[in-house]
This record gives structure tokens, sequence and C-alpha cells, in this order.
């Protein structure tokens, strides 16, 4: 029987308090697409230039044998202009394949912007949409501008993920809330790393102070 997966609801930002929950789900999406460091603010990392086609040789532009005014195929091409067309053929099918592998990644890269794109529009209030994710932007400045308007302090973050942690260590009472507390100690710890709270830079530190926590409890 197949089995059914559970999704969290996408979050939706309509002001601070939705911020961090929106910002973590969209930086997941964009990682998971590769492109997070071409549209995270921090970051300076330029998107894909467009690739430029590349022409094959003409054949008129080459010497054309002595009885031949205009050359129509490379026969028609003195011995010196056959071994000039030959050469810049095959140097055209080495163009050709790098812009094909660049179309591809170009394409690949749009493809994902575009998503994201969708994903912003669909997960942000009108309000929001509206004041900071104006058509003629990219989206590093949509991101920056929503960032701006609706964010939150890192440092305050920080603060709070830290509090949150420690509050979660705090032992519980009885075995019988082992599934409550666990379930609380995983998303406060989660959280408190990714806002790199200094508790949680050590795997030692980790370890003792969730065996402390638990210790009279589950000692074994």
């Amino acid at each position: 029987m197949a089995q059914s997966t559970h999704r969290e609801p996408t979050v939706t930002l309509r002001d601070h308090t939705d911020y961090t929950g929106w910002i973590t789900q969209l930086q997941a999406r964009c990682v998971f697409d590769n492109i997070w460091d071409k549209i995270n603010p921090k970051t300076t990392v330029p998107l894909l230039p467009i690739p430029q086609p590349v022409r094959a040789p003409i054949v008129t532009d080459y010497t054309p044998a002595a009885s031949i005014e205009v050359p129509t195929r490379p026969t028609e091409l003195s011995a010196g202009g056959q071994k000039a067309f030959k050469e810049d053929l095959e140097y055209y099918k080495v163009l050709l394949e790098q812009y094909k592998n660049d179309r591809h990644d170009y394409e690949k890269e749009q493809s994902s912007l575009q998503s994201i794109v969708a994903f912003i529009q669909s997960s942000v209030s009108q309000h929001l949409l509206r004041t900071c994710c104006l058509p003629d932007k990219p989206l590093r400045q949509w991101i920056t501008d929503l960032q701006s308007t609706a964010g939150v302090d890192e440092r305050i973050e920080q603060e709070r993920a830290r509090d949150r942690y420690l509050s979660a260590l705090k032992p519980m009472r009885s075995a019988l809330q082992w599934d409550i507390w666990l379930a609380e100690y995983d998303q406060a710890a989660t959280e408190a790393e990714i806002y790199q709270v200094a508790e949680l830079s050590q795997l030692n530190v980790i370890t003792k102070d969730f065996l402390a926590a638990v210790n009279k409890v589950a000692p074994i």
C-alpha cells in the first residue's frame, strides 16, 4: 500500500512574524535549484549571461578556385581556401558544443528563477508584492526589499532562537512527556542551528546538554 507523505504548509509572508519561516522555505527551494547564491542579498554572484549563438563558416568568405567567381560549396575553393575553411569548420564544431552546454545551463537557471518568482508571487501578501516585488527589479532586489519591509533583525532572531533552545533543554517532568519534549527540542535545536547559536557550534556540547536534560527520566 502506498504510504502518504506529509508536507508542511507553505508560510505566507504578511509581516515580520512570518518572515523567518518564509525566508527559510524560500532558501530551501533556491538551494535545491542551486540558485540561492544568485539571488541572496548577501552575495554578488551574477546570473548566467545569455549565450551568444555561433555562426558556421560561410563558403563565400574564403578564396575561390581560379575558375570560380562566387563559390557555393567547399570544393569550389582554392587549396588554401579549403584548408582554412576546414580548420574554421572544426573550430565551429567546438564552439557549437560549448554553446549548447551554455544554453542548457542558462535555460535551466531561467526555469528555476521562474519557479522562484511563481513561489514568491503565491506566498507573499498582495500589499508586499505591490511595494517590494516590482516587475522591473531583479529577484535579489525583491528579497532585499521584502527583508527591509517585513524582515527581522538577525541578532534579535538569534537571541530568540537561543532562548528557545535553552528552554527546550529543561528536563521533562515525566517520561510520558518524551514525545512532546523531543519534538520541541528538535525544532528548537534546528532553529538555533540556522541562526548559528553558539551552543550548537560543537557536537560534544550539544551531546552533553542533551544527555543532561534527559538523564533523569531516560538514564539509558
